[in-house]
């Protein structure tokens, strides 16, 4: 069984707009279930589809939740950070907790780091890659 973390955007409530989110969400979850392959969904699908559509009907309704004047999207500088180095950070960060083995924490830190070069090498690959070819195509302009 795969496990998934739901997803919802942020969002700022506004009091105003739940009749709206209500008739928003009814409706996309009306399209849902008209649909005649739901009875052959799994659980696992069912679930992801429910998400999109509570997903959708909050972005729709509310919109994007502004960001503080200070807040940057994080990392954008390391194009390679994705969800699996985030997932593997946000595990290593409580592996302490559940495990007081300073060796383990040690082993899982250099695992979570060995990780982090081998995203950075294969994405430094592909763009050197996606480069030599962009070259090839048209030698002038590059």
């Amino acid at each position: 069984m795969v496990e998934t973390n739901f997803f919802l955007p942020r969002f700022k409530y506004d009091k105003s707009k739940a009749k709206e989110y209500e008739f928003t969400l009814t409706k996309n979850l009306g399209n849902l279930w008209v649909a005649d392959s739901i009875r052959h969904l799994g659980a696992d699908r069912l679930t992801n589809l429910l998400q999109q559509c509570v997903g959708v009907a909050t972005k729709s309704t509310f919109g994007n939740k502004p960001l503080g004047r200070n807040c940057r999207k994080k990392h954008c500088h390391k194009p390679w950070f994705d969800t699996d180095y985030h997932m593997a950070k946000c595990e290593l960060r409580f592996w302490p907790k559940t495990n007081p083995n300073l060796h383990d924490t040690k082993h899982q830190e250099s695992k979570l780091k060995n990780l982090f070069l081998k995203k950075r090498i294969l994405w430094e690959i592909t763009i050197a890659q996606h480069m030599c070819a962009l070259a090839k195509v048209d030698t002038l302009s590059f």
